[in-house]
């Protein structure tokens, strides 16, 4: 669970890119792909700074000071 009880003196600062696409399969089915690019700010005041994301790869342990998420949607209407 995230602590927040102590986030009023570091800001959250993080820009983010996104790119996203429709595609009809059908009169009544279409599919959804989106990229986002997160960039957080871990420099300076902001060095604890990690928005909602933890920023570790878990594997060697090196920091990192951004995240990418790729999100495919289905909708349909009956």
């Amino acid at each position: 669970m995230l602590d927040t009880r102590n986030q009023a003196d570091r800001p959250q600062e993080q820009k983010s890119t996104t790119l996203g696409v429709r595609i009809e399969l059908s009169g009544s089915t279409a599919m959804k792909i989106e990229f986002q690019n997160v960039d957080i700010d871990t420099s300076g005041n902001n060095a604890a700074n990690r928005g909602l994301f933890a920023l570790s790869s878990g594997l060697g342990g090196e920091d990192l000071d951004g995240v990418n998420l790729l999100s495919v949607g289905f909708d349909a209407v009956f």
